[in-house]
Formats: C-alpha cells, structure tokens, sequence
C-alpha cells in the first residue's frame, strides 16, 4: 500500500475509534431511568392498560350504549384495584412504607390475591428462608 492509502486507513480507523469512544462517553453520562422517570412509565403503563380495556369492552357498542359501558367499567376498575388491597387484609395499609407480600392464586376469575402482608422494619436484614418465606434478623 502507498503512503496516501495508509493516511486514509489511518484517519478512518480514528473517525471509527472517536465513534466508539463518543458512543460509550454518551451511555456512561445518560441519566439513569430511575426515581421519577420509573414512577412515570408505571403510572402511564398502568393508565393506558385501563384505557385499552375500556376501549375493548366499548369499541363494537353504539355511543349511547358505549358511553354507559365506559362508566360501568371504569367503576368496576376502580372498586377491583381498591379490593385487590381489601380483600384479605381489611384496611390497614401504611402508604410509602415497605412491604413484604406474597402472592398466591384466587379463583372465581380472579388471577392473583395477597396471601401474606408484613411491614418491613428499619434495621433488620431480610432473606429467604424457605419457599414463600422471608425471614428477618
């Protein structure tokens, strides 16, 4: 290879090392998706799962009928979020606290249910245990 075709390869593995480097320097310094960003997506996930339903159970409806449906389902869908709290603990629930829960199997339609609620406490050290148990020290 000539001189000048060396130079050219040279400067070209030098764009591409700058690329890489640029690349990676880009993902070191990016925001991490935490905090806010992870509470948004939650709550936008949650709000658009519940406008899909709704738009399923309404969408083959005539208006007058569908805007009847969308009240009943959304009512439905609130007082199905409050149960899934209620159902087996009455109440009680401390909010912004940590909490141990096990899920379990429901029937009657129903997926899932709370089979186990525990307060986590400052200063104590969780792990498993046993199958479905968490210990603490």
């Amino acid at each position: 290879m000539s001189r000048t075709s060396w130079r050219v390869a040279g400067i070209g593995v030098a764009i591409a090392a700058a690329g890489v480097g640029c690349f990676f320097a880009g993902r070191l310094t990016a925001p991490t998706r935490s905090g806010g960003y992870l509470a948004g997506y939650t709550d936008g996930q949650i709000a658009g799962v519940e406008q899909g339903r709704l738009y399923q159970g309404s969408q083959s409806l005539l208006p007058a009928d569908a805007k009847s449906a969308k009240d009943a389902y959304a009512k439905g869908y609130t007082d199905g979020a409050n149960d899934a709290f209620i159902l087996q603990f009455d109440g009680g629930w401390k909010v912004d606290v940590p909490y141990i829960v096990t899920v379990t199997h429901a029937s009657n339609g129903i997926t899932y249910r709370f089979s186990m609620r525990d307060l986590m406490e400052p200063g104590k050290s969780y792990y498993s245990c046993a199958k479905s148990v968490v210990c603490a020290r």
